[in-house]
């Protein structure tokens, strides 16, 4: 009885964490450049379970070995998706894309904030009062001379990133790549990662977007499934918990 809270309760943990990692996806939907989680479960490690023999006195030798016992599950990772999400067309020049050409790697613009370098996907830039071209949220654009910066006026962005303004090539953009599981995230569309970053292999795309990649329906129907499956568990700890009560004031009576 006592175990089966144990496995219930876990349940509900497990279901919990689930909720909450389908829930930030919902909340991102419309974040461009979002990358939604995947929780990856395990099985809890197994409870090993032997014969009791009170016959035998040689405690040198243990005791007869009969199988074992999950006690649960848990969370050993949550995965970033990798995949791209939709292409909606701004006709704005500083609107950028990245459209990654090499599967198990994802592609991001380097970007400067008071942490130090980010990187993000969500290629919505702005020039500053200073001519710099920097994120909505002010930070600095990375290119190989550093922060890049433009004149006023027109400005062309290839496919590889270069920067033309004026017939002049001004900089190119810094894009780099990274494994999946290589990267955290750190908020506002930003990421981090302690790993070694390699050269970017993706195609810049002018005068697009990138959409978040999270499908509602499949998401709404994760998060239902994950809601079940915690009420579930939960009932199943509050019958084991009415039967214990029951058992200790029957006992009692006797």
């Amino acid at each position: 009885m006592i175990r089966g809270l144990y496995i219930s309760s876990f349940g509900m943990k497990k279901g919990m964490q689930k909720v909450d990692v389908i829930s930030n996806n919902i909340a991102n939907i419309d974040t461009r450049g979002f990358k939604k989680d995947k929780p990856v479960f395990s099985s809890f490690p197994e409870m090993e379970l032997y014969r009791f023999e009170s016959s035998k006195k040689d405690y040198t030798m243990p005791p007869s070995y009969i199988g074992t016992l999950p006690l649960g599950v848990s969370l050993i990772d949550i995965y970033l998706d990798p995949s791209r999400g939709m292409l909606e067309e701004k006709k704005d020049p500083f609107n950028l894309s990245l459209v990654d050409e090499e599967q198990g790697f994802i592609n991001f613009f380097t970007v400067n904030t008071p942490e130090g370098l980010r990187y993000t996907r969500n290629g919505t830039f702005t020039l500053n009062s200073e001519g710099y071209l920097v994120t909505t949220e002010g930070y600095n654009v990375i290119g190989e001379n550093g922060p890049v910066r433009l004149d006023k006026g027109d400005f062309i962005v290839t496919e590889e990133g270069e920067i033309f303004q004026g017939g002049e090539r001004k900089d190119v953009l810094r894009v780099v790549s990274f494994r999946p599981e290589e990267v955290e995230k750190a908020g506002e569309g930003l990421y981090t990662s302690t790993s070694q970053s390699r050269p970017g292999n993706a195609k810049v795309l002018q005068g697009f977007i990138e959409k978040s990649n999270v499908n509602p329906v499949y998401e709404m129907v994760e998060l239902i499934s994950a809601f079940r499956a915690y009420e579930a568990s939960q009932r199943a700890v509050k019958a084991m918990d009415d039967t214990l009560g029951l058992a200790v004031n029957e006992i009692a009576k006797v």
